[in-house]
């Protein structure tokens, strides 16, 4: 059985440090050889959290590097009421693609690009690229069905 961040249940702990009060965090090794997961590992409340008969003692929180969120270009436009184009545009900025890159696969110039840019900031109000970029892979747009 191996889960959405391709670890198996044979999956190595390569480093735990504590953080106190019994959580921590570890790297999560994959036999793949992919970038492994980091974990952090936090106690909860005890009796807090009943799940049937059972009661959670601890969270686990997952970051798979090698995830990236399948956005939808028709949720950007939704949101923040981006164009097709501005959200193609905002969605290729998201995925770590340049101006340059962007003018490229879509066969318009760089200014064009910017310009696309700038009425996305405005709608989404940012201020720069790095903004829009966090704007849209925290925010709800980046969940998944």
């Amino acid at each position: 059985m191996v889960g959405r961040a391709g670890l198996s249940p044979y999956a190595t702990v390569e480093a735990l440090g504590h953080e106190g009060s019994g959580g921590g965090t570890a790297t999560l090794g994959r036999p793949s050889g992919k970038r492994p997961c980091q974990v952090l590992v936090t106690p909860l409340a005890p009796d807090r959290i009943r799940l049937g008969p059972f009661t959670a003692v601890a969270a686990l929180f997952v970051e798979d590097p090698e995830w990236s969120p399948d956005i939808s270009p028709d949720r950007l436009a939704m949101f923040y009421n981006f164009t097709p184009t501005e959200s193609r545009v905002a969605l290729l900025l998201s995925q770590g693609s340049t101006v340059a890159d962007i003018a490229d696969r879509l066969g318009v110039a760089g200014s064009t690009v910017r310009d696309h840019l700038k009425a996305c900031f405005a709608k989404s109000e940012t201020r720069n690229q790095e903004q829009l970029v966090s704007r849209i892979l925290r925010g709800v747009a980046s969940l998944s069905d």
